[in-house]
């Protein structure tokens, strides 16, 4: 690949995800000469961003596609590997990580213990037995909500389904039943669904829908959300592997929810800070992995 001199990443010049890879940069042994950070904004504008960023201009203003890589959350793009590591997508250059958002490496029990005991915030966790609690009952009520999010997210075809019928992530539906999560998401299936029917056979194809077993039913799509469903089972969120899968946006939400952290108001972005002071990627085998690509 050569000398990286460059590495793309979502959000803009404060985002987390330029202070997580600060912090790997700090660990290079060329320090303080580094790849320079450009930050690209959204991650769906991330491979035109880097495609125009390199070959704007011309001779020594030209960059060298091998020179630089890009790095963005998972999110619900890429199924989630077995063993944390960073998983490669369409474009070999653009690394996606292993946990579903940046936010999900900075979002843990550990860490808000030991902000709320040193900011001696009053919200009944005097132990990181109690923040775990705290995080697995919030989880546990977005089971269904997350199970749709994959399932949206593994059924999508070659135009984007969206992962949420929200206005986002972080912004939680009113009912996270079962039965009213499936119903949604089938929703924005059937939408597709119904634009891919009336399309003539080389638009469908566009889409990836060749022929009319692959349109996707209610009955196919549920059983894909009954697969997630089954996976978010009592050993999953006793192992807290909802750390992983689930949206950092999605449990921040349902955690800033919580009475005791309306009543205190409770300030996420103050928390994240104090993460990130001391913030060790090292307990991450992705990152790590990340790290050593910089190295090579």
């Amino acid at each position: 690949m050569g000398e990286i001199k460059f590495i793309f990443c979502e959000g803009g010049a404060e985002s987390y995800d330029r202070k997580v890879l600060e912090k790997i940069l700090r660990e290079l042994p060329s320090y303080p000469i580094v790849p320079l950070i450009i930050p690209a904004g959204g991650k769906t504008n991330l491979p035109n961003f880097m495609l125009g960023f390199l070959h704007r201009g011309s001779g020594l203003q030209k960059k060298n596609n091998e020179n630089a890589i890009g790095f963005r959350d998972r999110d619900f793009d890429a199924p989630v590997p077995e063993t944390p590591q960073l998983v490669i997508g369409n474009n070999p250059k653009i690394y996606f990580s292993h946990r579903a958002t940046i936010e999900n490496y900075l979002l843990s029990p550990e860490t808000l213990f030991r902000f709320v005991q040193e900011k001696e915030i009053a919200i009944g966790i005097s132990s990181i037995e109690d923040a775990g609690m705290v995080f697995q009952e919030e989880a546990e009520k977005l089971k269904y909500y997350s199970a749709a999010r994959h399932s949206l997210g593994a059924v999508r075809q070659r135009i984007n389904l969206g992962t949420t019928w929200t206005e986002g992530s972080g912004i939680l539906p009113e009912s996270l039943s079962q039965e009213d999560c499936l119903r949604e998401a089938f929703r924005i299936v059937e939408n597709v669904q119904n634009m891919a029917t009336s399309m003539p056979g080389g638009a469908r194809a566009l889409i990836g829908v060749s022929n009319e077993d692959d349109i996707l039913t209610s009955g196919r799509f549920e059983q894909v959300f009954n697969f997630f469903c089954g996976k978010f089972d009592e050993q999953f969120f006793g192992s807290k592997q909802f750390m992983v899968w689930f949206h950092a946006k999605d449990l921040q939400k349902a955690i800033s929810q919580r009475e005791e952290f309306l009543a205190c108001q409770f300030s996420f972005k103050n928390y994240y800070k104090f993460v990130l002071q001391n913030f060790d990627y090292g307990q991450f085998p992705d990152l790590v992995q990340f790290r050593l690509i910089l190295e090579a």
